[in-house]
């Protein structure tokens, strides 16, 4: 290695370079790899029963609320890297979302020894108003907000007869007006714009979609309907009920796809290239529209709630658990350490095992391991020392 400048530059996965510049020695290095190139960490939030998580389009702003007779939300502006509490009232909350720029905010509230209800912020958790929805229901869940956090959509998932309300402004005033009834409404989905809107019911029920701003709604006589993601657009829709349904066209017309039954969640990129299912203790993603899918090596826990950013390559998610904490899903980052005479380069154990590569030159093809690492604080680290030579490194993948 020569002592000159360190530079780490940053492009997408699965094959990316990490930044920023430092002052050490020329090292160049990237990821690499069939496997998500990414990291599952425990994030400071603290251990709760975590019921719910979104996130905005740019996986830095997140929200996660969290059950109990003294439930609540807690918000992080940093990627998790650090949580704050709102300043929500008590309750049983069982949904969240949010708008692209994490500027809207929706949660909802059950029934459940204490009213439930249906809360809004527009500043982005700071201060939150109680929206004139009916709150008595048993279950309130399924929640949806466009990109422009103008249109939100609250399913109710148990009444009698099942309900959906629609808000245009922000959840000012709410309607159901022409909405169906009698669905247990377990998922719903609208574009970036809210124009066009999906319900998907549970146990048995149907899809049905909106393309007027939730004026008129039509049945699609899809049977069997439970989970429901949409592309921003959605041009491309995702079914999930006894087994996979996809359509690329809008909904005119709908294929099944053979994946493994028994997901309990879904999200999509905002192109519905990337997917992420919640699965047999384990979250799996798909980078092909969903033709084929590979463990994200999440630790083994039985999630309950995922929220994606939209590019698809940072996620947080919360388990099913009576007390456990946030977790994120990012590229992981590399830490560096300057000596005297030598550099360390150290990155997360957890999640995919990553082994560190090397080349003389980037001309050469053989890229060829470096050992000595060693483990410490649930990092791997490699110490270089500093010499005449330029060294070219990566972090392979599995």
């Amino acid at each position: 290695m020569a002592a000159s400048d360190v530079r780490f530059f940053s492009v997408q996965p699965p094959r990316h370079w990490l930044s920023p510049a430092l002052a050490v020695g020329l090292l160049l290095l990237c990821l690499a790899g069939s496997a998500p190139a990414q990291v599952w960490a425990k994030t400071g939030a603290p251990n709760k029963s975590w019921i719910a998580a979104a996130s905005s389009a740019d996986g830095n702003k997140l929200v996660a609320a969290f059950q109990g007779s003294s439930g609540g939300i807690y918000l992080s502006t940093n990627a998790g890297a650090t949580w704050t509490a709102a300043a929500v009232p008590a309750k049983y909350w069982t949904g969240l979302a949010s708008s692209a720029d994490g500027g809207v905010l929706l949660a909802v509230a059950s029934y459940n020894g204490t009213t439930g209800g249906v809360y809004t912020s527009t500043n982005s958790g700071g201060t939150w108003v109680s929206n004139a929805v009916p709150v008595n229901f048993y279950q309130m869940g399924a929640t949806a907000v466009s990109a422009s956090g103008k249109t939100l959509i609250v399913g109710v998932v148990v009444s009698s007869p099942g309900l959906a309300y629609y808000s245009t402004n922000m959840g000012a005033t709410w309607s159901s007006n022409g909405l169906p009834t009698g669905g247990y409404w377990s998922s719903v989905a609208c574009t970036g714009d809210g124009a066009v809107a999906k319900l998907a019911a549970d146990w048995g029920g149907t899809l049905y979609s909106s393309t007027n701003g939730g004026a008129t709604w039509a049945n699609n006589n899809l049977g069997g309907s439970s989970i429901l993601v949409s592309s921003a657009d959605a041009s491309h829709l995702f079914l999930y009920g006894s087994g996979m349904s996809v359509s690329t066209n809008w909904g005119a017309s709908w294929q099944s796809a053979s994946q493994p039954n028994g997901y309990m969640q879904l999200a999509s990129s905002s192109d519905a290239k990337r997917l992420v299912g919640l699965y047999a203790g384990n979250v799996y993603v798909s980078t092909d529209f969903g033709a084929t899918w590979l463990m994200s090596y999440a630790p083994n826990k039985t999630w309950k709630s995922i929220g994606l950013a939209a590019d698809g390559t940072k996620m947080v998610a919360v388990p099913s658990a009576t007390s456990d904490g946030i977790y994120v899903w990012q590229p992981p980052v590399l830490n560096y350490t300057n000596n005297a005479g030598s550099v360390t380069l150290a990155w997360p154990t957890n999640g995919t095992t990553f082994t560190l590569q090397t080349l003389p030159n980037l001309m050469a093809t053989n890229w060829v391991n470096v050992g000595g690492s060693t483990v410490s604080n649930s990092l791997r680290q490699v110490t270089l020392p500093l010499t005449n030579d330029s060294g070219f490194y990566r972090l392979q993948s599995p």
